[in-house]
């Protein structure tokens, strides 16, 4: 059997590929080290396309450090190729990775034993940047170019038996914050005029992939503050497919039996990417 070949790989934060599947100009194949070199890698994954005859083949990697050590052997691995015309995509994640050099890692590639290639690692300590600032920009991103979020309501103080329950929402986003209206006849966030915090969860809109997990405060605006009609007239071309015949019926029925209740995110508790 003729061998695969190799087209393209690399090793990279997981953190940064899922947010680059919202905004692809983040893709930065680095593996991060946050407290510094030496000490352990944040989870990063190992990704790979082969190309070549169909058919079964195995497969592993070396990760090599500055001096040609290997300090990392994957397992060997049965995979199967779908044809020379097809690129098929393999991915491992290496969690607490020890890393004790800042210096430029290799990957090395073999299938059937043969090496067929090998691409660089580049070492970020430190972080490289602000970790909330990247949080919040890439909480941003995938709030902008999707429709819906996912929020998470803790369980009901004092209520035997309650748990925490998640649920997709539409809403509606202006300065910084995001607003969400709930109640009878629109989607009905049971406990959220209730809580104090909840978490928002954004995702890519096109891998469906999480992206951000961030914390956000509750506040419910109070139907007797003008906001609340400026918020109101600014949400209802976001509602798709209104029962209403008209944008101010739509207002109408949510001050009667809706709340709009607002979500401040907290970045400086934000989780990217699991």
């Amino acid at each position: 059997m003729a061998r695969a070949d190799l087209h393209y790989a690399m090793a990279v934060d997981r953190e940064i590929l899922e947010a680059s599947s919202v905004d692809p100009g983040l893709l930065d194949p680095v593996v991060r080290v946050p407290s510094g070199v030496p000490g352990a890698a944040r989870p990063f994954v190992v990704l790979r396309d082969y190309q070549g005859p169909v058919g079964d083949y195995t497969e592993r990697f070396e990760l090599r450090d500055a001096t040609g050590a290997v300090v990392h052997a994957s397992p060997v691995r049965r995979v199967h190729l779908t044809g020379e015309m097809f690129e098929d995509r393999f991915t491992d994640v290496l969690s607490g990775f020890g890393v004790d050099s800042p210096d430029e890692h290799t990957l090395h590639f073999f299938v059937d034993d043969d090496p067929v290639g090998s691409v660089p690692v580049f070492v970020e300590s430190g972080m490289g940047g602000d970790p909330r600032v990247a949080a919040e920009e890439t909480f941003k991103k995938a709030v902008g170019k999707g429709e819906i979020i996912w929020v998470t309501v803790p369980a009901a103080a004092g209520v035997r038996g309650a748990k925490p329950h998640t649920q997709p929402v539409w809403f509606l986003a202006q300065g910084g914050k995001l607003f969400v209206l709930t109640g009878p006849g629109e989607q009905d966030v049971q406990g959220l005029v209730q809580a104090s915090e909840v978490e928002i969860t954004a995702r890519s809109k096109d891998l469906r992939s999480r992206v951000s997990r961030v914390p956000a405060a509750v506040r419910v605006v109070a139907k007797d503050n003008p906001e609340w009609d400026t918020l109101a007239n600014a949400a209802t071309p976001k509602r798709l497919n209104l029962p209403d015949k008209t944008f101010e019926a739509a207002i109408a029925r949510w001050r009667e039996t809706c709340e709009l209740v607002e979500l401040t995110p907290r970045f400086a508790r934000a989780e990217s990417a699991a």
